[in-house]
Parts: C-alpha cells; structure tokens; sequence
C-alpha cells in the first residue's frame, strides 16, 4: 500500500503488512511494528525491505534517500517520527518526533530540504493540518488550511514554494462531499482556491505544467427488498440510481417503506411502495432530516434532523407535514423510535454531558436515561411488546435492557467479526427486531450481509445464528428495515468507486522533475 515511483520511474516504494496485530489509530489502523517498507525494481528484481516498523514513506528527490513515518502507541498514548534513511536501509537518522498526534502521507519537497506531512491529533478532536519539518533542523512549522477547513491530501508544486491540498468542504448528503482544490505557500501561508468538485478523495498529483491527477469517487447506496420464506432468491430493487438511500423502515401497513434520501441535494425523508414502486418526498426543508420510524399507528413519523440548528427528534404527520421538536438534547440526539402505544420516544444522545440512550414523552416531557454512554453505545431499537429496549455498542455488540428503568437483560448478540472495523460493525449499521421479538436481525460478517439470532432471556444463543441476505462482493449491507410480519427485509447495499479525473488549465500548477527544477 502506499506506493510511489522513484524519481526516475526506475521502482517502487511501498508499505507491507508484516504482523497482524490492529490498534485503533485516528489514521492507520495498524501499529507501526506491523508495517514494514519495501522497494522493487519496476521491471525484473526481487522486493527488498529498507526499513521496518514504517507506516508511510517517500523519495528524495534525487532517488538516494528516503524518508518514512513511524506511529508508535505507548502508554495508551500516541507517537509519531519522522525519519531519512539511505535507499539501501543505512544511515537512518530522525528528523522530528511529535507527541499525541498521527502523521500521514509523507511528502518530501522538490527541493530536497522539506519533509511534509498531514497532522492529525491523536485524541481525535482538531482538524487535520499540514506541519513541515525542515532538514535543517529547525523547528516545524503548521500549514492552517483556509475556511477553517481540514486537510485530505496534499502534494507539492513543481516551484517547491507552495502546497497543492484537498480541503474537506460541505456535506451534499450522506457519503458525498463537495471539496475544494487550494494552492497554499509555504512561507506566506496565503492561499487561493484552484477548483472544486463533488467527491474528490484524498489524493492529489501534478501530472505536468498546470495539469493536476485528481482521484474522484462516491457512495450510493440502493434499497433492496428480499423475501424471507424463499431463501435463494435475490429479491428486487425498490430504489435504483446514484442517490444515498439509506436506513430503510416498513410503515405499519406492510405496503410503503420509509427511508433516507439525498437525492434532492440534502438528506430529506421520503417513502416507496412495495406494490406500485411509487416514490414520494415526505419531508422538504433546508436543514437535514434522516432516520425515519412511524409510531405504530401509522399517523406520524419521526426522525432526527437540525432544524432548531443541531440535531434533535422531530415528530411530524403522516406526510411530514406539522413537524414539531419533541427532544431537548442541545447537541445530537438520533436515531428515534416509538413504543407501541406512542406514548413514548426512545432515542440515543450524542450530548458528551448526557450520552447514552434516553426515552421522553412524545410531549417532550419526563425525559429519562435508560443507558449511560461510557462508550460509543447507539442506534436504540424497542421491541415489538414495548417492554426492552436493544443498544449497540462500540465494536459492535447488541446488548437489551428494561424499557422501564434501564435495567440490563442477561443477554447480547457479540461482535460478528471480533477487532473489526467498528465503522463497518454494528454502530453504524442499524438492528432490527423481528415481530413477537423472537430474535434480533443485524449486519453481519463486517456487514457483508444480514444475520439473524434468537433471543432468549439468560441464554446464550449465538448458535441460533443464522444468515438471511447480501453477502454479495461488490456491496455492504448498510442499514435495514423488517416487514411487520416478518416475511420480508428491506436492505440498504452500499456501493463505493472510484475514478481518476485530470484537471488541466490549472493556473500556477508547475510541473516537477527528479531535482525540483522547472520544465521548460
């Protein structure tokens, strides 16, 4: 991973994993002794290690030197260094080591006196920024992004002199993403905007005299409906397209089936027919609206959104129409659903001071913590009799209590992949109850598809697992909705791409040789 061209184009310099062994990182997502860095002729020549415990590395502009990163986790705590080595793995030597934050995607400058890296702070909070480090050894200087923006990738101008950067832009809906191109001196700190565009990921080259490599892509993701009494077939679309439709959830006549939407430009609720495969918007509004639920009569609909200006639970009619606030969170409350004679709202808060899953009256009122939030706990389900509420947990694990008090229930369905990914496992992938709450229905195997497993009070059940859809190479299961009588499932299958784009014309874009110098 990670590779880069030599300055003649003569080879290859890249990461390998070494070890198995996974922490969690703010960047990399493996320790620095599970990375090693490698070289490898282009044409012909046997792979040879340069240096171990690397998790990024780069070229000097003459070909002779390399410089690499190394992320280290001590004492709970995480390290970064900035080292050069010979191009045959002698002579290593460090520039620069930093506390409390991860370094990425080392870039050395054309000029050869310039180490750069993308600076993320270790305890999460803070925007990704650029810090250069001088091979003079003075002391490292911060790049701020402009707009208050954070940094997706860098790379340098052929003149040495400025930084070619993505910068993170505004949200157009669920895995999309407006970014901006800038050029930034490295001196001045000044910066003007070179171009935009929609989902440009975190890479970005000079190609040649004002041409840029860029590398765009999206998610999208489609509502798929499987029928669960004829195993094997590959049910049917209900919604096809580029859009983001997610979180998917039946209304209580079986037939319309409610869901997130940014396919009008911002997430908005809207439904379709499981019948007529009609498709109408529910909600219409500037602010955010998603994760939808009915109350069990079908008169109104909730779901989260930051109208008042940040998230909170709305509840509205039956076609969006009358939303009022119902939550008072004051930071992010989502992820509402009802109990089944509406008189109650559970919901999870994302409020640092009060985190955890909360139930409040639908007036509002008797607001109430069932489940403190210690860690990532999210995505709050109520079973079909009123009486439990099921939680997720980070890492994935379901876990139920008493909807009266809060009191746990003996009983919890574990992470399907143990030191997965927690972004593809459980937290992130709604939970649902099967009718007569007989069993919990979840993504499964890093959310490759759908599982199902019995619930018995005090027993563990984990042998009753079983796989009921998706599983397919080219998609993930990323949310889903269950048919009141349990014959069916509605599945969110996300899809990622990805495509190069070439940008040419780009003012000031200056192109690079081995030794920095200016083409003609």
């Amino acid at each position: 991973m990670f590779p880069r061209f030599s300055p003649d184009g003569s080879a290859v310099l890249f990461v390998r994993q070494v070890a198995d062994t996974r922490v969690t990182l703010p960047g990399p997502s493996m320790t620095a002794e599970s990375l090693a860095l490698y070289r490898v002729p282009l044409v012909g020549g046997e792979v040879r290690k340069i240096v171990g415990q690397a998790t990024e590395g780069d070229w000097s502009p003459d070909g002779r030197e390399i410089g690499f990163l190394r992320v280290d986790l001590k004492e709970g705590k995480v390290e970064s260094s900035v080292h050069r080595v010979a191009v045959d793995g002698t002579n290593e030597r460090m520039v620069a080591r930093v506390a409390d934050r991860v370094l990425l995607r080392l870039c050395w400058s054309p000029d050869g006196l310039t180490l750069a890296a993308i600076e993320v702070p270790g305890a999460g909070t803070g925007r990704p920024r650029i810090v250069l480090f001088p091979l003079d050894g003075k002391a490292p200087r911060h790049l701020e992004a402009p707009e208050s923006g954070s940094v997706l990738g860098f790379t340098w101008n052929g003149d040495g002199r400025h930084l070619i950067f993505l910068g993170g832009g505004s949200e157009t809906g669920v895995g999309s993403r407006t970014t901006r191109v800038f050029m930034q001196g490295t001196r001045t700190g000044k910066a003007r905007a070179l171009l935009s565009g929609i989902d440009l990921r975190g890479a970005v080259d000079v190609l040649g005299p004002e041409s840029l490599l860029l590398v765009t892509g999206g998610r999208r993701s489609n509502l798929r409906e499987v029928s669960l009494t004829k195993p094997g077939e590959a049910g049917r679309w209900l919604t096809r397209g580029s859009s983001v439709d997610r979180q998917p959830v039946y209304a209580p006549d079986g037939e319309w089936v409610a869901f997130t939407s940014n396919r009008s430009g911002n997430n908005d609720i809207w439904e379709v027919s499981t019948k007529s495969g009609a498709v109408r918007r529910l909600t219409d509004d500037p602010a955010e609206d998603f994760d939808p639920a009915f109350t069990s009569d079908g008169k109104h609909l909730l779901f989260s959104s930051n109208r008042s200006g940040h998230f909170e639970i709305w509840i509205a009619e039956r076609d969006g129409d009358g939303a009022r606030r119902v939550s008072a969170d004051g930071v992010d409350a989502e992820n509402p659903t009802a109990t089944p004679d509406g008189q109650w709202i559970v919901y999870t808060s994302h409020n640092p001071k009060k985190r955890g899953v909360w139930k409040v009256r639908a007036d509002g009122s008797a607001a109430f913590r069932l489940v403190a939030g210690a860690g990532t706990v999210a995505l709050a389900e109520i079973s079909p009799d009123g009486r439990l509420v099921s939680y997720a947990t980070q890492g994935g694990i379901i876990r139920v209590v008493r909807f009266e008090d809060g009191a746990p229930v003996p009983f919890e369905v574990t992470a399907p992949v143990p030191g997965a990914d927690a972004s593809r496992v459980g937290v992130r992938g709604r939970h649902r109850w099967m009718p007569g709450g007989v069993a919990l229905v979840f993504p499964e195997k890093g959310h490759l598809g759908i599982a199902a497993q019995d619930f018995t009070p005090g027993r563990d059940t984990s042998a009753t697992r079983r796989l009921l859809t998706g599983f397919t190479p080219d998609s993930w299961t990323e949310s889903l909705g269950v048919a009141p009588d349990g014959t069916r499932l509605t599945v969110s299958e996300l899809q990622d791409s990805a495509s190069l784009l070439l940008a040419e014309g780009v003012d000031g874009v200056v192109a690079r040789t081995a030794r920095g110098a200016k083409q003609p």
